[in-house]
C-alpha cells in the first residue's frame, strides 16, 4: 500500500468525450493539481486543459507546462476524465502514457489493492490537497 500512498505529482487520465466532437488527445499525463474530483459526485473527476485548436506550437507549450507542473489556467476548458494511473516523475509519466495505449490502466501492480481502490486513493489525495489550500475544487 505504501507505493499507492506516496506523493505522486502526475496523474494519467483518459479524457471522456461522449460526443467525440473535440480533438482532445484521448489519453494524457497531467500534473495532479490540474485534476479535481467533482464535489457533488465523488466518482467523477475533471481536469483543466487548454481549449482547442491545438497547433504544433501549442502542443509543445502544453507538454512543457505538464513537464514543469505549471499552474492550470481558469480560462482553460474543464473536461471529464477517468484516472488511469500515477507517476512520480515526468520520465515515468511518458513511459506510462505509452503503456496506456495497450493497457487499460497503469496503476502499480505490486500491491493487493484493486485498481478501483487505487483510483479512489488518488481521488482522496486530490481532495485532501485541494482542501489544504493549494487548490480550490469548486467549478
Amino acid at each position: 500500500m505504501a507505493n499507492v500512498e506516496k506523493e505522486m505529482p502526475y496523474v494519467l487520465v483518459e479524457f471522456v468525450d461522449s460526443d467525440n466532437s473535440t480533438k482532445l488527445k484521448d489519453i494524457d499525463g497531467l500534473p495532479r493539481q490540474w485534476v479535481h474530483v467533482d464535489p457533488l459526485n465523488k466518482q467523477k473527476c475533471f481536469a483543466f486543459y487548454p481549449k482547442p485548436p491545438y497547433s504544433e506550437e501549442k502542443l509543445k507549450e502544453i507538454q512543457r507546462m505538464i513537464k514543469h507542473r505549471a499552474k492550470a489556467s481558469l480560462d482553460w476548458g474543464l473536461y471529464e476524465v477517468n484516472l488511469k494511473g500515477t507517476a512520480e516523475s515526468h520520465a515515468e509519466l511518458l513511459k506510462k502514457v505509452n503503456l496506456l495505449k495497450i493497457k487499460p490502466d497503469v496503476f502499480t501492480t505490486d500491491t493487493e489493492i484493486s485498481k478501483e481502490d487505487r483510483a479512489d486513493i488518488v481521488k482522496k489525495k486530490i481532495i485532501i490537497t485541494s482542501k489544504g489550500g493549494r487548490r480550490n475544487t469548486s467549478f
